[in-house]
This record gives C-alpha cells, sequence and structure tokens, in this order.
C-alpha cells in the first residue's frame, strides 16, 4: 500500500482523508499530484520518527504518521475553515510540507520545540490551534506597540516580546503624565516619572491619549485597560514610599524598572541607586558599607554605614544565629533598589556562611571576624 493511501486510510474523518477523495473525484489531484504526496510523505514521516526514535521502527513510524496528519488537519481547517473543496486544491497546489511546516511555524512562534510538536502538540484541537494563532499575532501587534511607544520616550534598548506589555504602560505613563521627557535609563528618572504621576494623577487612571496612531491605539488601549488601574493604585497608593515602589513585589510585573537584572550582571550600578539607597550608602558601593548598612538596619533597626564598636560585640556574640531570612526581606523591600537586592543577599549568606566555622569559645575572633567584614568605629550620624 502507498504512502498516501495510508494516509487516506489512517483516520476517514479527517478533512485530508475527505480532501484527497474529492480530489481524486475532480482530477485536482491526477497522479502526479499522488506520486509527489507520496515522495514527500515518507520523507516528513521519517524526519518525524527520528524525533521520536527510530525511523527503522515501525511504531515510530505509526506515530510520526499521526503526527504528520494532525499537522496537516489543523492547517488545512485554519486555511480553508474545512471547506473540502479547497481543501483539495491546496494539497494538489501547495502539497503536504506546506501544511505541516505551517502548522509547525505558529506552534514554534508560541514557543514550543521541534520535539515537543511532534511527540504532543501535533494532537491539539482546532480551536486551541486556532487561539494559540491568535495569541501569537497579538503579541506580534503587543511588540510593534512597544516598539512605537518606546521610541516616543527614547528608550534606545531592544527588548523581548515577554516584555512588550511592560514596555507600552512604562511609555504611557511617560506620555501621559511627562509628555515630552525622555526616558534617562536610571532610577533617578523613573523616581522623577513616578513623583510626577503622583502629583498629577489626581486619583484616576487617564485614557489613552490623542496622537496615538491608529496602527497601535487598539493594542495600547487594550494593554491599558487590562493593568493601568492596577499600576495606577500601586504608584498612587501613600503608604508605599516613593522610593519603595523600585523594589515592590509587583513594580517589575507591570513596568520597566531600569536595572531589574542582579547587580553583579548591572554595568553601570550608580545609575540604579534610588535617592534614597544613595542616602543610606553614602554613595559607596564598598561591600563593607553595605555590609554594615544591612547588618545595622536588620539586627539593630537602625541603618548606619558605621558600627560602635558595642554593636559589633552584639553581632559576634549572636555570629552562629543569623537573623530570620524574613526580617532581612523586609528590610530590603523596605530601602533597596530590586536590581540590588539578588546580589546583596548573596553577600548576606556569605557572611553569615562563613562564620559559621568560626569558634563560638574564641570571643576576639568572632569580633575580628565582623571587623573584617563591617565598618566598626566611632558611631556617625546614622544614614536613615
Amino acid at each position: 500500500m502507498s504512502t498516501a493511501a495510508q494516509l487516506v486510510s489512517h483516520d476517514d474523518r479527517t478533512l485530508f482523508e475527505k480532501a484527497w477523495v474529492q480530489g481524486i473525484a475532480t482530477g485536482v489531484i491526477d497522479s502526479d499530484v499522488s506520486a509527489r504526496i507520496t515522495r514527500d510523505g515518507a520523507k516528513a514521516m521519517r524526519q518525524y520518527a527520528c524525533l521520536m526514535g527510530s525511523d527503522y521502527l515501525r511504531p515510530d513510524l505509526e506515530r510520526a504518521m499521526r503526527t504528520m496528519l494532525g499537522l496537516i488537519n489543523l492547517h488545512l481547517e485554519y486555511e480553508t475553515g474545512n471547506d473540502v473543496d479547497r481543501a483539495a486544491r491546496s494539497i494538489a497546489v501547495n502539497g503536504i510540507g506546506y501544511h505541516t511546516r505551517g502548522a509547525a511555524r505558529h506552534m514554534k512562534a508560541a514557543g514550543y520545540d521541534e520535539r515537543s510538536i511532534v511527540t504532543q502538540h501535533a494532537y491539539m484541537d482546532i480551536a486551541s490551534f486556532r487561539a494559540l494563532i491568535a495569541e501569537n499575532e497579538n503579541a506580534l501587534r503587543r511588540m510593534s506597540a512597544a516598539i512605537w511607544s518606546l521610541d516616543v520616550i527614547g528608550y534606545g534598548d531592544d527588548i523581548d516580546l515577554a516584555d512588550a506589555s511592560q514596555a507600552i504602560c512604562t511609555a504611557l505613563l511617560f506620555i501621559i503624565f511627562r509628555p515630552g521627557a525622555t526616558w534617562s535609563g536610571d532610577m533617578a528618572g523613573f523616581e522623577t516619572m513616578l513623583k510626577a504621576v503622583r502629583a498629577k494623577a489626581k486619583g484616576r487612571t487617564p485614557k489613552v491619549p490623542a496622537g496615538v496612531p491608529d496602527e497601535y491605539r487598539a493594542t495600547l488601549e487594550d494593554e491599558w485597560s487590562r493593568h493601568g488601574k492596577t499600576i495606577m493604585r500601586l504608584v498612587l497608593d501613600k503608604t508605599i514610599k516613593l522610593h519603595q515602589l523600585s523594589s515592590h513585589a509587583r513594580i517589575t510585573e507591570l513596568l520597566l524598572v531600569p536595572g531589574t537584572a542582579s547587580l553583579s550582571d548591572i554595568d553601570d550600578a550608580a545609575s540604579m541607586v534610588t535617592s534614597h539607597w544613595k542616602q543610606l550608602t553614602g554613595g559607596s558601593d564598598d561591600e563593607d558599607v553595605l555590609m554594615t548598612v544591612m547588618l545595622s538596619g536588620v539586627v539593630f533597626e537602625k541603618t548606619k554605614r558605621t558600627l560602635t564598636t558595642a554593636e559589633a560585640k552584639t553581632i559576634a556574640a549572636g555570629i552562629h544565629t543569623p537573623p530570620p531570612e524574613a526580617r532581612l526581606q523586609a528590610w530590603l523591600n523596605e530601602n533597596a533598589p530590586h536590581a540590588f537586592q539578588s546580589g546583596l543577599v548573596d553577600l548576606w549568606n556569605h557572611f553569615w556562611s562563613e562564620a559559621e566555622m568560626i569558634s563560638p569559645d574564641s570571643e576576639a575572633r568572632r569580633l575580628a571576624y565582623v571587623k573584617e567584614w563591617a565598618k566598626v568605629g566611632r558611631a556617625v550620624k546614622k544614614a536613615a
């Protein structure tokens, strides 16, 4: 039995089978087309079988045939609307490779890799396939609208497709509340924008402004309708201090916050510093200063850049019992820019893990360890 005949007989309820029978009956699919389908089908089946295991094993070849049929039918139904005549003509003119590749292309755009397409997703129903394609198209529209929006505010860096929504909403805040202002790429500029929102919003969620090109307006309005109220509620919440917005648990899900990488990945850490953090650290990024502000803030709830000798002795006495992680995270959320938190947690954990190796019987060694990691000396005016 030929490959084409096997394809047809596998499932007499598929659109491919109906189109094949119709095409043969009407002459749309002639002997040349049939030979081409047979040749292309055999090649595709072996390729899929190799991804599943082996193109020499019958079970893999049978699974490959089902995969191929699934991909063909999904694309045929999507392209022709289940019209048998149109499907027959499309098979004759385009071949089956056109349909298997077409279905796979839409799935890859959704993030599926080739193996998962062959082994799992080729069997999805047409409603799910249509929904997947619609979301792919929406994602492309979001990306186009995001690029336009960021261009308006002078944002020069590339963004990922996953960040398109945040990009649109961030740009809209600038366009609405700081018209004409450009993205500075640093936290100071971001804080200035948030301050402008608080000053001008008057407790309401504004609409997408006039002047947006028609090709982007629907996408911007959709994104703003889905996220605008949440963003405005967060930004206008006066219980959250302005500098805390940059490290709020929700802010990076909603907006493009400068420097949302870990501390070690930031090329220009100084541009990511909030005014509050600069005050706490005196503008220093030295590890002993960072360790000191964390120790004083977490242990004594009084953030300073220098520990007194008495404070250092208190820390040394409890060097084998670090404060609860929740207390550190609460202090970080209160004070540290989101971009720095991962690096600060690593520094903090390094300090306490090495402390475990110090003998509990040696008070002098414990105190020396604290002085090695933190600034200890004459008390200075607290940073905050």
